[in-house]
């Protein structure tokens, strides 16, 4: 395992500084570690992907048959469709997600299908 131990984050210039140079680490990280890796005063992949998956499928299920605007960080983008299998981490490595990027999605509540995606930049 790759040692990523970091201090608490107050989102700033410093920390986003230091968090740039602890990218080349998490891309040595296999898909199951970054999913249960956590940095210190962050919660992990699976933690995350545990409350936007709850909140997808309350929104798909409290509005079925309707279209929904869901706004989110790229980062959680990133995240969901690896969790999903939309990609693997090497297909859609850090920063592959632009700004204003879109995940069209179709849910009945419990099943995601990814139906059309911009400006999400998937390496084959």
């Amino acid at each position: 395992m790759v040692d990523l131990k970091v201090k608490n984050w107050k989102n700033n210039y410093e920390d986003a500084k230091e968090l740039e140079k602890l990218w080349p680490k998490l891309g040595e990280l296999t898909q199951e570690e970054i999913k249960k890796h956590r940095l210190e005063g962050l919660e992990t992949n699976d933690v995350l992907m545990g409350r936007f998956i709850q909140a997808l499928r309350e929104i798909a299920i409290a509005y079925v048959g309707k279209n929904v605007l869901v706004v989110t960080h790229g980062g959680v983008m990133r995240a969901f469709l690896l969790h999903i299998g939309f990609a693997t981490k090497e297909q859609l490595p850090p920063g592959s997600i632009d700004n204003t990027a879109f995940v069209k999605l179709k849910s009945d509540g419990v099943e995601f299908e990814v139906l059309e995606t911009e400006g999400v930049r998937k390496q084959d």
